[in-house]
């Protein structure tokens, strides 16, 4: 069971994207009864699998359809309905040209999709947990990806530092929060010269 580590299954995820990591999943799942299990459990019970599977579909017509039409289709798959409250006074702000940046400051696949989906403008860049960039080639494409500085081992709970898979994918990049605040610079700085 050494390849369903959080680590090794990111560097699979990091590699060859979402559809790559359920793909690695699903073969460990032949040899791993706990891991067919909890797969057969979350397809009674849950809907994780069938979510990030959705996910994949959406994410790679991407190119064929457009971002937005392709979020909305996910939107209304999963029957969201969303509003938006905005004390923005410039109204008119998603009609303007250029590039349009947002910040997504939850570290969840769900928010680029729904940013996705509301947003009416054809160049929009998001920045995103470092993770989520990698799910998809059209994603990476859209993203700025940044990182929050690492959190002290003390603070996460055992079961978390062993199955969640954010967790694998810090530790699999093994960056000091020197390296991450440069990194960080960096995608600010592209940020100012893009807009």
């Amino acid at each position: 069971m050494t390849d369903a580590k959080p680590e090794n299954l990111s560097l699979t995820y990091k590699k060859f994207g979402l559809k790559g990591l359920l793909s690695k999943v699903d073969l460990l799942s032949k040899e791993n009864f706990l891991l067919k299990l909890i797969l057969d459990i979350d397809k009674k019970h849950f809907v994780a699998v069938k979510f990030l599977k959705d996910l994949v579909n959406i994410e790679k017509d991407v190119s064929v359809y457009g971002t937005r039409k392709q979020a909305e289709k996910l939107i209304k798959k999963l029957k969201i309905d969303t509003v938006v409250y905005s004390d923005i006074t410039n109204k008119d702000f998603q009609n303007q040209g250029g590039l349009l940046i947002y910040g997504v400051n939850h570290n969840a696949f769900i928010e680029p999709v729904i940013l996705f989906s509301l947003l009416k403008q054809k160049r929009i860049k998001l920045m995103l947990y470092r993770m989520y960039c990698f799910w998809g080639k059209n994603i990476r494409r859209l993203s700025l990806p940044v990182s929050a500085r690492n959190y002290p081992n003390d603070k996460i709970s055992r079961i978390r530092k062993l199955y969640d898979l954010s967790q694998g994918f810090r530790k699999s990049e093994n960056l000091t929060d020197s390296q991450l605040i440069k990194m960080n610079e960096k995608k600010y700085n592209i940020c100012g010269k893009i807009a």
